[in-house]
């Protein structure tokens, strides 16, 4: 089967999306499974949200509008851009293989860190271009070497900011001192998934840095803080002419109706998002706190999601014994952080659950 596809493709390790809560309930006999695996907001969605979706239901049997026309003109005003400079995806995933598809050309290459968001990688491979995976330093983007590894066949760099699966950032000196003297034909991506939940006075805009670097292609979603993942929607914003190209590879239909009104039904809703923020600040401090003092060491986190250092303990044996207690967590791969957890942060309750769990499971 290898000879039907690239040594690219073939070398793809692929996401596995694990099993679902029913599944796991059903499996391990419990009653509750506490998801803090997947970075998801533990609020229900919007009133608002729900309420567009309802609306819209006999719309079912129609084609959605397709270009999003009126989510991308909210999108525009609520960012201070024009229309033609944002493009709605299928989640932030499309989005990624889209900017790829576009503008990748034979022998590319593309920069990034590890640890950080896969998908890079695995797009980059899927369109059969090499990638250079710089190691974090000091669990941030080590954006010095980046620049440093630039060369001729440099097509893109990705940068998540705040990063998956640390929750670091970098700031606004370093991100202007970055994007300083990049080869004009350079795509940075600056992926700011998390940028509603960070708190931190230093943290950059990217939107703020548009004309340092023309190529600049900032991603946001709807994923998180909106609390819309199921419908799949994020967007970019881009210069003109980086839109239009996207725009012209990019699917018919790509973002569907029910997501297209929910979307623009929670941009309206100050209120949700306003509390989403102070609940999620308050939690995410709750639960850094409680696991740090068991004795953990927690990398300081600007995301909806904290860093757990196990002290040496085995990563996916305490994740199996965290899941008996039905505390369901995401162990990282040994070749990147080893002994490390990614948790979710979850409501009040599901905290305080998980911080007992962590102390009973690690006798701490």
């Amino acid at each position: 089967m290898g000879k039907l596809v690239t040594v690219s493709i073939e070398s793809i390790v692929p996401y596995n999306p694990g099993k679902t809560t029913e599944e796991l309930k059903s499996e391990l006999g419990l009653e509750k499974i506490i998801r803090a695996c997947a970075n998801e907001t533990f609020l229900p969605p919007s009133e608002k949200a729900i309420e567009a979706v309802v609306a819209n239901l006999d719309q079912l049997p129609i084609y959605p509008d397709g270009g999003a026309s009126n989510l991308r003109n909210k999108i525009a005003q609520k960012m201070n851009v024009d229309a033609d400079e944002v493009v709605l995806g299928n989640g932030s995933n499309e989005l990624i293989e889209l900017i790829v598809r576009t503008f990748a050309r034979p022998a590319d290459e593309i920069i990034t860190s590890i640890p950080s968001f896969v998908v890079y990688k695995h797009i980059a491979l899927a369109h059969g271009l090499k990638v250079h995976e710089l190691p974090l330093k000091n669990q941030k983007f080590d954006l010095a070497a980046m620049k440093a590894k630039i060369t001729p066949q440099s097509r893109f760099i990705f940068i998540a900011n705040p990063n998956n699966p640390t929750g670091t950032y970098i700031t606004n000196r370093e991100l202007e001192e970055f994007l300083t003297d990049l080869p004009e034909d350079l795509i940075v991506v600056l992926d700011e998934a998390y940028i509603e939940y960070v708190d931190a006075d230093d943290f950059p805009n990217s939107l703020d840095y548009r004309n340092q670097h023309q190529n600049l292609i900032t991603l946001r979603t709807f994923s998180k803080i909106y609390g819309l993942a199921a419908l799949r929607v994020g967007y970019a914003i881009a210069q003109k002419n980086i839109i239009n190209y996207l725009g012209r590879v990019r699917a018919v239909f790509n973002v569907n109706s029910l997501a297209q009104v929910a979307a623009e039904a929670v941009l309206d809703d100050r209120e949700y998002i306003q509390n989403s923020k102070n609940l999620l600040l308050q939690n995410r401090k709750q639960l850094s706190e409680g696991l740090s003092s068991l004795g953990l060491t927690i990398t300081p986190s600007q995301a909806n999601f904290v860093l757990v250092d196990l002290m040496g303990a085995d990563t996916l044996e305490t994740q199996k014994e965290l899941l008996k207690r039905g505390v369901f967590v995401a162990p990282m791969p040994t070749s990147w952080l080893p002994h490390h957890h990614r948790v979710s942060v979850c409501s009040f309750e599901d905290n305080m659950e998980i911080i007992s769990a962590y102390k009973e499971v690690l006798k701490l």
